[in-house]
């Protein structure tokens, strides 16, 4: 999709069309980024393009591949330049070299990379939605927001162990694009560990920090889903506000993660055992989907894992409803597996300023 807004994706839907992959149709793309049409009365019917990025790292060599909504394989595309970390967000990809650098591109897989840090600069980069941010090996937390060419600014100074990045998730009903774009990107959280293990969030929009637990190990936010590792190895999960209450979904946990940005988020644990466990927000429980002790990356709609012998496998959703896990199909072996968020495309009409019922974007 052509990055036109300060956000990544936008579907304008019912939460139903948003949230049933087989209410989407693959074969409808309106070749570009919301637009509006003079002269006319109400919004259009939406007409969705949907497209799922997934990129895996070979030794230092990145590649990507850009499936469509029903997931059918295409080729992988080697990405030039070596990497140590990869991250994605709707169509921006974040690179971090092997010396310290930071590239990014927005747009085509194809499109040229865009150095956005300097060597030496960061140990870790995270993305989401229209932001980036690194963490340096003092515990610099440095936060970019918009374009690629926005300046950088600091939100730690130093100490943090860890920093995460979430997108907006779905947005309430009523008013105009621009607002719900607005909006959205206020939505969007930040959160840090400290040295001391505390773990503190607030959103992109606000100054203030909410500590959010002590003695944290590590965390995982995505939308409003946020999850926190423990030091003594327990898994707390809330959803929603920032000062929701915390509810315990497990002890002896080794790895953690959340995904978006959907209500039916997934979170997922390893136990230290080796053995994941996965549970969409409206399922009743988690179910075992591996062992092998995998690190894990979630979206909405997918899975990618990676298991210590190094090989490399992808979960893809089953639109047609049920079993609703399907199985892991190889990537081959390597270092790391990741997915973008998935984006949608479509166009509205108006008038003057279009009444929306609902909003999604993806991280």
């Amino acid at each position: 999709m052509k990055r036109s807004t300060s956000l990544s994706a936008i579907l304008v839907a019912s939460i139903a069309s948003a949230l049933l992959p087989g209410c989407l149709d693959p074969g409808q793309d309106d070749g570009g980024a919301p637009r509006f049409e003079e002269g006319t009365e109400a919004l259009s019917q939406p007409s969705p393009s949907s497209t799922v990025r997934i990129a895996r790292v070979l030794g230092p060599q990145l590649e990507i591949q850009e499936r469509t909504f029903d997931y059918l394989p295409t080729s992988y595309v080697v990405q030039p330049g070596g990497v140590d970390q990869v991250v994605m967000a709707g169509d921006r990809v974040v690179a971090l070299r092997p010396n310290g650098s930071v590239v990014a591109k927005d747009g085509a897989v194809g499109a040229a990379w865009t150095t956005v840090a300097a060597p030496g600069s960061a140990v870790k980069v995270v993305a989401a939605g229209n932001t980036i941010a690194t963490l340096s090996s003092t515990g610099r937390v440095r936060i970019k927001r918009g374009a690629l060419s926005e300046p950088w600014v600091v939100a730690v100074g130093a100490g943090a162990k860890q920093v995460d990045l979430a997108g907006c998730g779905v947005l309430p009903s009523g008013g105009t694009l621009a607002t719900a774009l607005a909006a959205c990107d206020a939505a969007s959280r930040i959160g840090y560990i400290d040295a001391s293990n505390r773990f503190y969030a607030r959103t992109l929009a606000s100054p203030t920090w909410t500590l959010m637990a002590s003695n944290v190990a590590s965390i995982s936010m995505a939308g409003t889903g946020i999850g926190v590792l423990t030091t003594a190895g327990s898994f707390l999960v809330k959803d929603g506000a920032l000062t929701a209450a915390w509810t315990t979904v497990a002890q002896g946990v080794k790895r953690i993660a959340v995904g978006g940005f959907t209500t039916d988020h997934p979170y997922a644990y390893v136990t230290n055992a080796g053995d994941l466990y996965v549970r969409r927000l409206q399922e009743p429980a988690y179910s075992l989907l591996a062992s092998g002790d995998p690190t894990i990356n979630l979206f909405a709609s997918a899975l990618a894992m990676r298991q210590a012998s190094g090989a490399l496998s992808l979960m893809v959703p089953n639109t047609s409803g049920t079993p609703r896990y399907t199985p892991w199909v190889s990537q081959g072996t390597g270092r790391d597996l990741t997915l973008s968020r998935y984006f949608v495309t479509l166009d509205v009409s108006r008038t003057s300023g279009p009444s929306i019922t609902t909003v999604v974007l993806a991280e």
